[in-house]
């Protein structure tokens, strides 16, 4: 009878404990290995550590996206595309796969790994914000249409106040800003254009990972021939392979790409990868300027009636009547030019700088976040926004922070001991600690 029953239809409990049993116990289906294993050398757990992140950010711990020129298409497959040395080290290896076919190596009546074609590649990072964008403009909808508040709307300067109202009561996990949204597990792997996957299944489901992969003879040596050309393997799904851009070999290919022997993992980031940071306030304008013109056309104008005061005709005495007046709000729509002119870059470094500190989860107190704007607006002004956005960038893009990261889990260890402690109480020294280490004096 399998171990591995996890499966996303169970409830809270009975998910945790399988899926415990599958951290532990699904590598122990390989050679070799006999006792419960997180990681070997093939095989990694991309839900645990910073690895979590791998792609997503650099070694500054800064959001990136993969700059579009290093992005090509498999000439096994054109639809799907990945960075330009990930393409070339996975068409040797389906090379030397396809001559170990001929001779008979691999198990052809295998479920699985009979062949080796891309089923999945680079998503566009763009696009998949753009979608979550489209949600956050729904659920925005919904929560000024349900709560009385479009009542409270009557420019855009009163729509700023119900739109930060709505990111304090939704975060943190309702991403705002592009950085953020590209650092949780809204989005995918796949927009690093370092990751692929060479089959489909629910990667929910651990049992068929188990039957279908871990347990086949191929399975052996697909992940010792991903090994040798610079993959590893998710061990989440195990049909997913990652370019270990420190690996000698995937090395290999990224000195033939850029054309010098002197390139290594750290340099072709600087080259591959752009920070996304430095177009979150243009983003975000758009984005609040498409919510607040939402509600100035689908309601452009308002009678409010006024309470007004009368005297009777039967008493000397004054009375208020209600409704004896009606004034009309009017809902003027803008658009980014005026927005542009208007608002003064400190307008946009503040609001940016509230929205992370809800989004990331990091709450820093009110003094402390006013120190933050003052700074960024002082950097502003003595060099420029770029600069500007790097400090407010640096107190809040600590990895750290993100459960799953190996401080959470060292934190949860440490706390383990304390019969009153929840889960709650780890994040909340988590964030404290964060908080701390991000403390630069200015």
């Amino acid at each position: 009878m399998s171990l591995f029953k996890g499966n996303n239809s169970l409830g809270a409990r009975d998910l945790f404990i399988t899926r415990a049993v599958y951290d532990g116990f699904a590598l122990t289906n390989l050679k070799k290995v006999n006792e419960p294993t997180i990681e070997t050398l093939q095989i990694k757990d991309f839900r645990k550590d910073e690895k979590i992140l791998y792609g997503r950010v650099d070694t500054a711990n800064n959001p990136i996206q993969p700059r579009s020129t290093y992005l090509k298409a498999f000439p096994s497959n054109q639809k799907h595309r990945a960075l330009d040395f990930v393409v070339a080290a996975f068409e040797d290896m389906k090379k030397k796969f396809e001559r170990h076919v001929a001779q008979g190596y691999i198990q052809m009546d295998a479920p699985t790994l009979t062949s080796l074609e891309v089923a999945q590649g680079f998503v566009n990072p763009t696009a998949e914000y753009r979608s979550h964008v489209g949600r956050l403009e729904s659920d925005f909808k919904f929560f000024v249409n349900n709560k009385s508040r479009i009542d409270k709307i009557t420019d855009f300067d009163s729509f700023l106040t119900v739109f930060m109202e709505y990111v304090e009561l939704t975060n943190p996990g309702n991403p705002i800003t592009r950085s953020m949204f590209l650092l949780t597990n809204q989005t995918t792997p796949l927009t690093s254009g370092l990751v692929f996957d060479i089959y489909k299944a629910d990667a929910g489901d651990d049992a068929p990972k188990i039957e279908n992969f871990y347990k086949q003879r191929n399975f052996e040596y697909f992940k010792n021939l991903a090994f040798q050309y610079g993959f590893v393997l998710d061990k989440h799904m195990p049909w997913r392979l990652i370019a270990d851009i420190n690996s000698p070999a995937m090395t290999k290919y990224i000195q033939k790409a850029l054309d010098t022997d002197s390139a290594n993992g750290y340099s072709m980031l600087n080259i591959y990868f752009s920070e996304t940071y430095s177009s979150d306030i243009p983003s975000l304008a758009n984005l609040l300027l498409s919510l607040y013109n939402s509600v100035a056309r689908r309601r452009p104008y308002e009678r409010k009636p006024q309470a007004a005061a009368t005297v009777s005709s039967f008493s000397g005495k004054s009375k208020t009547q209600p409704c004896k007046k009606v004034k009309i709000v009017r809902r003027e729509m803008t658009n980014i030019r005026e927005l542009q002119s208007k608002y003064p870059s400190s307008l946009w470094l503040g609001l940016y700088t509230k929205i992370r500190n809800f989004e990331t989860g990091l709450l820093y107190n009110q003094d402390s976040t006013e120190s933050i704007i003052s700074n960024a607006i002082d950097l502003e002004n003595r060099l420029d926004i770029p600069t500007a956005m790097r400090y407010i960038i640096s107190k809040f893009d600590n990895v750290e922070h993100h459960n799953g990261s190996f401080f959470h889990d060292t934190v949860r260890l440490e706390m383990a001991e304390d019969p009153t402690a929840t889960e709650a109480k780890v994040s909340e020294k988590v964030q404290r600690s964060v908080q701390a280490s991000n403390f630069v004096v200015y």
